[in-house]
Order: C-alpha cells, then structure tokens, then sequence
C-alpha cells in the first residue's frame, strides 16, 4: 500500500517535470531570440551584451507563472463568448502576472545593488526606460498570445492534438 502510493508520487512528480519541461523549453526559446535580438541591436552601438542569465531567470519565472494562471476557471465565463475572446482575456492577465513578477525582481535587484529598500526602489526609478519597457510589454505579450493560441486550439483538438499535428507523420 505505501509502495503504491510512493510509486503514484513518482508518478505525478515524473509527469509534472515532463510538463514543465517543455513549459521550460518555450519561453528559453522565445526568450533566447529576444536577447538575440537585443544582442544584434546593440552590437550597432559597440556595445556587449550578455543575456542568458536573464533569458534563464525568465524562462524558469514564467513556466512557473503561466502554468498556474493557465488553471483560472475561464471556461464558464467565457463559454457564451468566441474562443478568441477566451485567448484574449488569458492572454491579458497572463501578461500582466508576468510583469508584475518581472517588476518585482526588478524592486528585488535594486534592493539588492542599493542595500536598502528605499534606496533599492528610488535607483529602479531613476534607471528606468520607457521604450525599453515597452518592448518588454510587447514581447512578453506576443509569447503569451502564442502560447494562449496553441493552448485553446489543444484543448478543442484533445489532449496532444497540437503535438500531433506538428510531429506525426502526414498522410498522402
């Protein structure tokens, strides 16, 4: 009976890790190609840029984050309504949890750097770039659409109908 119980354990934990995994393996991907991006931009300017601690950092915050905010009761609120709206609406507040936390690591980092709260939130202020923000805004929410998108066409297609539409082999 333990032995069942321990192997259910297993079982749950082995299937949690495979989920977050490629959770994981989306927003690194996503996120590498943003800082590709900014790497590409700014070598214009001669300046180095090194960003995988922070594509990392994002990728292990937001497969934490998406997953759990994935599971908010939308259906019977939504189910009166298109699918895109459904999209829409998850999309909105997924962004808006991932910047929260992203403006909280932020506040975390400038507490850090300064050694005191007060210090730490008025060097965050002083440091801040709006166009820089903006583009965050704008990514973020573009990988969260995405993501919302083939999370809605999985869920009318059945469990794995996007894995298999992209990874099997087509009929002639």
């Amino acid at each position: 009976m333990l032995l069942d119980k321990v192997k259910q354990i297993i079982s749950l934990w082995k299937h949690y890790i495979v989920r977050q995994f490629w959770v994981f393996l989306y927003f690194f991907f996503c996120l590498s190609i943003i800082a590709l991006l900014k790497k590409l931009f700014l070598a214009q300017y001669n300046i180095d840029f090194y960003g995988l601690s922070a594509v990392v950092l994002g990728a292990l915050i937001s497969c934490k984050t998406l997953p759990l905010l994935e599971y908010v009761a939308l259906e019977k609120r939504f189910s009166a309504f298109p699918r895109w709206v459904n999209v829409l609406y998850r999309t909105f507040i997924m962004s808006s949890a991932i910047l929260v936390v992203y403006a909280l690591v932020k506040f975390w980092r400038g507490t850090m750097d300064a050694g005191g709260l007060r210090e730490g939130i008025m060097l965050v202020y002083e440091s801040r770039d709006m166009n820089r923000f903006l583009a965050t805004i704008i990514c973020v929410g573009l990988i969260c659409l995405v993501w919302n998108l083939f999370s809605e066409i999985n869920r009318r297609l059945g469990r794995g109908g996007v894995r298999d539409i992209f990874f099997s082999v087509r009929d002639r």
